[in-house]
């Protein structure tokens, strides 16, 4: 168990984003990392995300920068006569060939790099007729362009309504899957700055999509920069996808999660402020991010942003930023969006105790794997009502056999962490002082067999004064080879005065000794709690530690047989301590107090440890009287 994980907040979180507000959304967000490229002129036109790095085209100069938490480093990259910047998932960085282009552009030449360095491979398509246009952004790219399943992004052309698929596979231009059709037009025209992105997550959920053009992608203009358009497959055409309702221009994308849809856009209300929000799928914005102003931001000349948001995990979204502010600085940043994990398959976990009449219905929420360790799910349960001292209580199925749980030491630690053992047939767990209402539990459940923990939060309600009283306790096991397991077990003797460890003193005396074959547990009627030496043996003038004792086959045996000798065991308990304690067995020499014993009422139990009320002449029986054992024979 790592205690820092549960008990503590990860000293590893990432830095909070700065001045970020959340609407209702179902993630967090956290900035991973930022950096200002600083400028000098206007060189910067487009860049792109993955891998933790933001890669930026430097149009002037010719040449892809590599940007992280660092600094920016240049890439040995030939990225003269290009406009236009994209990268696949693998890291492969991608070109589009040509200057800022024209109306007669075809947008059909490109190159792309292994990784981020190495020489160019050219990559060439056909020019369609009817498709070109100025385009000075490319929308991420998904795939792998060296891979057989191959890598797509999407262009559009200033002036039209047409989006292209550009798909390349095995480092080569699939021609099959690149053509578009003029039948199929975007509300809103593209003018230099609209991209377009995969309405999928992965290759193989885009190829699904036959032909591409028809709902393969997501578009925006910024002439509609409100509007995101998507594949309306009840009318055969694009329409209106989501409607965010800010102020916006150039950056933006749209990411699935857990089935749903997710825009984000750049934020501009306050003028270049290296904002963006997150949309839900009805536009509605849920999140908000305003720059928080660590690195300064020139506003005077805003020239565009890129957003990029990948999908990296089933619980983990990669957002990269960079403003393009003009001639000052390229701000350039990383963020993660991180949902809740999925709730993974385990038990249906129920608190059961005295608090519902060890009922049904306070059932445990499974929140997913934990993640400071996947071998654990974390389930949680929040109590409406308060909770009385003494409470009892295992965690359990609906089934008792099926899964029941119970901390090793029978109490738990309040605030604190406990380990939890098998519960079935074992004693239950004791809540020692009187909770306010709200208290929290959390389960830490190993699914490999491991040890699981329990951790519960909650308030000691101060006014509730709850005297702690010495529960009754019982010799239960074998005595001159009788079985007293379950009936005819023997009641210790209490001591009015605890001692100065606040402990209680437990005594029982066997006036005819001990087997070296007889074991035992001390334990309560119910077996909650139950006791049994550390070492498993009470040796004769020792005093030895007793633990919690749930389970077979972990009894306690004396290190020796008394020969006839009285034989004395003490036992020391603070019940508010948990489940341990010391016991002393030593061979009695001590007077018996004859007239106690008299007062006492006897009972008789035979051989076989049954209750017998009218013992018969000439038999032996085990005589119990206060707290005195003996074996006799009646006359």
């Amino acid at each position: 168990m790592k205690l820092s994980l549960r008990n503590v907040a990860m000293a590893s979180a990432l830095v909070v984003a700065g001045a970020a507000m959340a609407q209702d959304a179902p993630f967090t967000v956290t900035k991973v990392w930022e950096y200002n490229y600083e400028t000098a002129g206007n060189p910067v036109r487009d860049g792109a995300g993955v891998n933790g790095k933001v890669y930026l085209f430097d149009k002037a100069a010719g040449k892809v920068l590599a940007v992280d938490a660092a600094g920016a480093t240049e890439l040995a990259i030939d990225a003269a006569g290009c406009n236009a910047i994209t990268a696949d998932d693998a890291g492969n960085i991608i070109l589009k060939v040509g200057g800022f282009g024209s109306a007669a552009d075809a947008q059909n030449s490109y190159r792309i790099f292994h990784g981020a360095e190495g020489d160019a491979t050219a990559v060439e398509f056909a020019a369609i007729e009817g498709y070109a246009g100025r385009a000075d952004l490319l929308g991420r790219a998904i795939g792998d362009v060296w891979s057989e399943e191959g890598a797509a992004f999407f262009t559009t052309a200033n002036a039209t309504g047409l989006v292209r698929p550009i798909v390349i596979q095995n480092g080569e231009a699939n021609t099959d899957l690149t053509e578009y059709t003029n039948d199929v037009v975007i509300p809103s025209a593209a003018n230099t700055m609209s991209t377009a992105v995969p309405s999928k997550t992965t290759m193989a959920e885009l190829l699904e999509i036959d032909p591409l053009y028809e709902g393969g992608f997501y578009f925006r203009s910024t002439s509609s920069a409100k509007n995101i358009y998507g594949w309306n497959a009840d009318n055969g055409d694009y329409s209106v996808a989501f409607n965010v309702d800010v102020k916006t221009e150039h950056g933006w994308d749209v990411f699935e999660m857990n089935g749903k849809k997710y825009p984000v856009m750049a934020d501009n209300t306050a003028n270049w402020n290296g904002g963006f929000v997150i949309a839900d799928e009805t536009g509605a914005v849920i999140y908000t991010h305003t720059y928080d102003g660590a690195k300064e931001i020139n506003p005077a000349n805003g020239n565009g942003s890129v957003l990029e948001a990948r999908v990296v995990d089933a619980n983990t979204v990669q957002i990269y930023q960079a403003w393009i502010v003009g001639a000052a600085n390229v701000y350039c940043a990383m963020f993660e969006v991180k949902f809740p994990a999925a709730a993974a398959e385990g038990p249906a976990f129920l608190l059961r105790g005295s608090m519902n009449d060890w009922g049904t219905n306070l059932a445990f929420v499974n929140e997913g794997v934990n993640p400071g360790n996947a071998d654990e799910l974390v389930y949680t349960l929040t109590l409406a009502d308060a909770v009385a001292a003494g409470t009892t209580f295992k965690i359990a199925c609906e089934d008792w056999t099926a899964e029941s749980l119970t901390a090793k030491d029978g109490v738990i630690a309040l605030n604190g962490t406990v380990e939890m053992v098998n519960g079935y047939g074992a004693g239950n767990t004791t809540i020692n002082e009187a909770l306010k209402a709200g208290a929290k539990f959390t389960l830490y459940y190993n699914t490999t067999g491991a040890s699981s923990w329990l951790k519960v939060d909650g308030e000691v309600d101060e006014e509730v004064v709850v005297p702690v009283t010495a529960p009754k306790l019982y010799y239960r096991g074998t005595l001159k080879g009788v079985d007293l397991w379950n009936e005819g077990y023997i009641e210790m003797a209490v001591a009015a005065d605890k001692t100065e460890n606040n402990e209680y003193v437990y005594t029982v005396e066997f006036a005819e000794g001990v087997d070296a074959t007889d074991e035992f547990k001390i334990a309560s009627e119910s077996w909650n709690p139950q006791f049994t030496a550390k070492g498993r043996k009470a040796v004769f003038g020792e005093t030895v530690e007793m633990e919690n004792g749930d389970g077979m086959g972990n009894n306690t045996s004396f290190s020796a047989g008394s020969e006839g000798a009285p034989v004395k065991l003490t036992f020391y308990y603070n019940p508010e301590a948990g489940v341990k304690g010391w016991l002393t067995a030593g061979i009695w020499n001590g007077v018996n107090d004859i007239a106690a014993e008299a007062a006492a009422d006897a009972v008789y139990y035979n051989l076989q440890g049954v209750k017998v009320a009218n013992p018969a002449a000439g038999n032996l029986y085990i005589k119990v009287a206060g707290n005195k054992a003996t074996k006799v024979l009646v006359k």
